[in-house]
């Protein structure tokens, strides 16, 4: 499903954040930081160690100076190739990078992922200031609905060169330094289960409380926490008899109505 991740200066990723974060999302990698010169800075690969690399580079030169963000990719929509892989230029001021799969409209072949194209489609006819904007903003979040961006920039007529929309989706480490758009980045341990969904297919056990799935609406793998089994991008849930708590809240069924959904 991918992973975003921003981080304050001198809070670079661990390497098992990063070991992880790639090994659950092995289509390429890529980040961006600020420079001396306050230009946006933009590194990809596909290849872990070639990403691994340029990433702490870049952090032995720049972590004391800059805030980064960090993208690790799994192929949904488009091709497993550079091109696919965040961030991208919304503009000469403005990088973005996304976690989940926007609903935009794309043509038979279309060989952009969903990301590049909500970029170069969407983004590109917003007005100029728009991320200053809470209306433009709000119904953004509406649109892209589970999804979660991260927007670095250096235009100079906004109020900040941090945007992340649908924060809360995400969560910040304890000390409030690093956002995660999941828990991907989590340590694991790959074991065989007999756990059984009629939604999800469990693949993984990371440890006793933390479980990796594979969304059959969507197509996206993810974390999930405890019993709570909410794809981060098409909001499917566990429906199965022990409900967990986001049941009612996101589905709002009568027990009526789950059970005639499971017979069927």
């Amino acid at each position: 499903m991918c992973i975003a991740i921003y981080h304050d200066q001198r809070c670079p990723l661990t390497e098992s954040e990063f070991e992880n974060s790639w090994k659950a999302n092995p289509d390429g990698g890529g980040f961006v930081y600020f420079d001396e010169n306050n230009e946006l800075v933009i590194k990809k690969s596909m290849d872990k160690d070639d990403m691994k690399k340029k990433y702490y580079d870049a952090i032995e030169k720049y972590s004391e100076t800059s805030p980064f963000a960090v993208h690790f990719r799994i192929a949904t929509h488009g091709g497993v190739n550079i091109d696919n892989v965040h961030p991208f230029r919304a503009n000469a001021h403005t990088v973005v990078m996304h976690n989940g799969i926007i609903p935009v409209l794309m043509d038979k072949g279309e060989k952009r992922s969903d990301t590049r194209v909500f970029v170069d489609e969407y983004m590109s006819r917003l007005p100029k200031g728009w991320l200053d904007d809470e209306y433009i903003v709000d119904m953004t979040e509406e649109f892209i609905g589970s999804s979660k961006l991260i927007i670095m920039t250096n235009d100079p007529r906004l109020r900040s060169y941090l945007y992340i929309l649908n924060e809360k989706q995400g969560h910040w480490n304890e000390s409030g330094t690093t956002w995660y758009s999941n828990r991907s980045y989590c340590t694991y341990k790959p074991q065989p289960t007999k756990y059984s969904l009629s939604s999800w297919d469990q693949m993984e056990i990371q440890d006793d409380t933390l479980k990796l799935a594979k969304c059959k609406v969507c197509d996206e793998h993810a974390v999930f926490d405890d019993l709570c089994y909410n794809c981060d991008s098409c909001v499917h849930c566990n429906l199965e008899e022990n409900r967990c708590k986001c049941y009612s809240r996101i589905h709002e069924m009568t027990d009526s109505q789950y059970k005639d959904k499971e017979s069927r």
